[in-house]
């Protein structure tokens, strides 16, 4: 009980005392409710995650916590938010985030046709090939902007972005660092629905679109190595990005491309070169009653573009290389998850869903549908440190068949074809050979016991002759009058390590309170999201999350 006592108060001792103590925490409630009256409206968010870990880590710590409030209040005209971080003491993998005060702040004013943002804010051109600041906190990237950003809306179908800032840095906030670059861009977007009557009159819309950012950062003292001699590296203060994009909507069909191009930028990721860089991105879908088909095609060469010339991993980036690649959820397609290459990558994906209709010979009583997806991505650049032209990086090949049986059972089954480039992917390779290849199996079931309670099962085994072998994984996760989720899950390695992980949990749902309780063992391993991933390393403990929303 005292370790559990000591997961709820934790969290709450990293807050401002005088606001989130325990003690208080009913006055609190009660003094925010009449507050809230005089306003037109308000937000208020907590995100809290807390980690005790079973063993003690090298400085004798157990107890790890990450902590954020977001809050806002706001009428017709004006919106002020800010946001407090508190994560003192950060749960293992997000070291560099180490830090806790007032990480955003933003007054947003509207009038009319027009929004001004003064303070820290998120934006993206296009689909992100040069700009795209977002915040995903599973994998600790938050590459806010601060400065000014001025957004125009017409009624004529034209909107135009202007924006100047810099980008954030984990906990350094200050106005402006100048050991790293500003940005300032401009965008432009024009919808036919709007400007051409015969658009919406025929069922079609043409939207494009034009996006400019330039990074300004001052010279560094840089050495770089070139036929055994040193030179100092002579460079761009001002690196511009501009791309342009083009979406046609018809009927059924959705067709989308951009392209775009940077110029010289020598960054350590290019190993200092000044060749300019290219992305260029297709897409097309159809989409009907029963059926939908997409393709996607996306070739980038030397498309690293970041705040600061020296970055690394995940910091400072400025634009968004989205990974062709499916998402999965099913743990053991994620055991070696795809990681986007900047440097240079041909990424083609491919997906046909179709759902049989009801009554029909496939479909029976129900109907059932079934999908098959193809990701294929290759080397595309000759300039990489790693990987030559056309080598393949990663591969997923994948078949699925839902169908629901009856009122109360329905199932998915699928085959996951895997191959993984550890060498080009993690930039080394632990095995003999540097592909990891994997047949998983999937089972996914759906029971509803009664109108209180429903149990999901799954149940997967990957079969592969490379790296650590065979995996098989097997969880059950009941639900009870949707207030309450109990799980467990076990994962085991047959092949050669024997390693043995799980999870038990439970989880609370009530009104706009999520509280989850775990006790487990995790595995050391990539952690992605849409490409972008974070290392994390092995944890063994509770785990207590609480999330509220108001």
């Amino acid at each position: 009980m005292k370790i559990i006592f000591k997961l709820f108060l934790f969290p709450l001792l990293l807050l401002p005392v005088n606001s989130f103590s325990q003690s208080n925490k009913t006055n609190l409630q009660d003094k925010y409710s009449s507050i809230l009256k005089y306003l037109p409206g308000s937000n208020l968010s907590i995100q809290s995650d807390t980690y005790y870990a079973q063993e003690a880590n090298i400085a004798g710590q157990r107890l790890f916590s990450n902590n954020y409030i977001d809050a806002s209040i706001f009428n017709k005209y004006l919106n002020l938010g800010l946001r407090f971080e508190g994560l003192t003491r950060p749960i293992p993998g997000f070291e560099a985030h180490r830090g806790r005060g007032i990480a955003n702040i933003y007054l947003r004013s509207n009038y009319k046709s027009f929004t001004l943002d003064i303070g820290d804010f998120y934006e993206q051109f296009g689909s992100g090939l040069v700009l795209r600041s977002y915040e995903d906190r599973n994998i600790g990237t938050d590459n806010s902007i601060r400065g000014l950003k001025l957004k125009y809306q017409s009624p004529k179908g034209i909107a135009l972005k202007l924006l100047a800032g810099q980008a954030r840095n984990h906990f350094d906030r200050l106005v402006y660092n100048q050991n790293r670059g500003y940005l300032y861009g401009a965008d432009i977007e024009l919808n036919s629905n709007s400007l051409l009557k015969t658009s919406e009159k025929y069922n079609w819309t043409l939207i494009s679109g034009i996006s400019a950012v330039n990074k300004f950062e001052k010279e560094d003292f840089i050495i770089v190595q070139r036929d055994n001699k040193s030179y100092k590296l002579r460079q761009n203060e001002n690196v511009m990005a501009i791309s342009s994009r083009l979406r046609f909507l018809y009927k059924d069909f959705d067709i989308s491309a951009e392209y775009a191009h940077k110029f010289s930028d020598p960054n350590i990721s290019n190993d200092y070169s000044a060749k300019y860089g290219s992305a260029a991105m297709l897409s097309a879908s159809y989409s009907k009653q029963g059926l939908s088909i997409l393709f996607a095609a996306r070739r980038s060469d030397n498309f690293d573009f970041r705040s600061k010339r020296s970055a690394r991993d995940n910091d400072l980036r400025i634009n968004f290389l989205q990974a062709f690649t499916q998402q999965h959820s099913y743990s053991l397609a994620t055991l070696h998850p795809y990681a986007t290459q900047p440097q240079g990558e041909l990424a083609l994906q491919s997906e046909i869903r179709y759902k049989f209709a009801k009554k029909s010979f496939l479909g029976g009583k129900y109907g059932s549908t079934v999908k098959f997806a193809i990701s294929n991505i290759r080397g595309a650049s000759p300039i990489s440190s790693r990987g030559g032209l056309n080598e393949l990086f990663f591969q997923d090949i994948n078949l699925e068949f839902s169908k629901k049986i009856n009122k109360k059972y329905s199932f998915t089954l699928n085959y996951i074809y895997q191959q993984y480039n550890q060498e080009i992917i993690e930039g080394h390779k632990e095995y003999e050979d540097k592909y990891i290849r994997s047949n998983i199996f999937v089972y996914e079931g759906k029971h509803r016991l009664n109108n209180n309670f429903s149990l999901r099962t799954e149940f997967q085994y990957l079969l592969s002759p490379d790296a650590e072998g065979d995996w098989i994984f097997a969880l059950g996760e009941l639900s009870l009058y949707k207030y309450c989720i109990l799980s467990a899950s076990q994962q085991f390695n047959i092949g050669l390590s024997k390693e043995y992980y799980y999870m038990y949990s439970i989880t609370g749902i009530i009104s706009s309170h999520h509280l989850q309780l775990s006790y487990g063992r995790t595995r050391e391993g990539w952690n992605c999201s849409g490409g972008v991933c974070r290392y994390m390393p092995e944890t063994k403990g509770l785990f207590l999350s609480y999330n509220f929303i108001f």
